[in-house]
């Protein structure tokens, strides 16, 4: 196999290990609320967001292991790799908060997946582009799920409000790291995987700062910028999601379900 073959196999599984270590942590985080959430409806409606991440993170990880030079299976990407060999968004994996952080968080990564899914359907790569037809219709549905419900956090009660602005401050600073054009990234446009990272990036603003003047909040300064979950430097809320999700298959690495 020649440098470039290589390269672009390098690429490829990068780039879809991105993508399913992020929406595998997602969905982890989003099903914790079974049992917890504040109305049956709601508990409903983030489980089945929550599995709905979840299939796309096996379709991602199945991909990332057809091009991994290690020939380990999603099962195995998934069960046993460390926190430092994961590839998440931090925003991702950030505890589950109140249903303000949850909400907030999901219409962050649900707005980015909306417009990233809808460059991807025009991938040259086909396992992208299947992908992103099959998930573009959920993430628009958990996008004018989360919408719905800040608008109405932010324009409730004054306990409402407060939670939802703690969340926004928190959370803004987390989002940048989305659109970072490190090596992969510019190694996927060149491949044809997506045509634009800025243009993702443009569209996904324009709907976050349309939210937040909807949902009668302040933007927080944009000074500081958290990264490098890309990287493998997490934080510590990633250990120990791991630890708890992967007990059972580590413990029983052999067992046929």
């Amino acid at each position: 196999m020649n440098t470039t073959a290589i390269n672009n196999e390098k690429t490829l599984f990068d780039y879809a290990l991105r993508l399913g270590d992020t929406t595998l942590i997602l969905a982890q985080r989003h099903c914790e609320w079974v049992g917890h959430a504040p109305t049956i409806e709601e508990e409903l409606a983030l489980a089945n967001i929550g599995l709905d991440t979840l299939g796309q993170a096996m379709a991602w990880l199945e991909v990332a292991a057809e091009h991994d030079e290690e020939k380990r299976d999603a099962d195995r990407l998934a069960y046993f790799r460390n926190e430092r060999e994961y590839t998440n968004y931090l925003l991702a994996e950030l505890d589950k908060g109140d249903f303000a952080v949850t909400t907030l968080r999901g219409f962050f990564i649900s707005t980015y997946f909306n417009y990233l899914y809808q460059e991807m359907q025009n991938s040259s790569v086909e396992a992208f582009k299947d992908i992103a037809i099959k998930s573009s219709k959920e993430v628009q549905y958990h996008y004018i799920h989360q919408r719905a419900w800040l608008v109405r956090l932010g324009n409730g009660t004054e306990e409402s409000h407060r939670r939802l602005q703690d969340a926004l401050n928190d959370l803004w600073a987390y989002t940048n790291e989305l659109f970072e054009e490190d090596e992969t990234i510019q190694s996927a446009e060149e491949l044809g995987i997506i045509s634009s990272m800025s243009a993702i990036k443009s569209k996904w603003r324009e709907d976050a700062l349309a939210l937040i003047e909807e949902a009668g909040l302040t933007l927080p300064q944009d000074t500081y910028h958290h990264s490098g979950g890309t990287q493998g430097l997490h934080t510590e809320t990633l250990g120990l999601m791991l630890a708890e999700m992967q007990s059972l298959r580590r413990q029983f690495p052999d067992a046929k379900w």
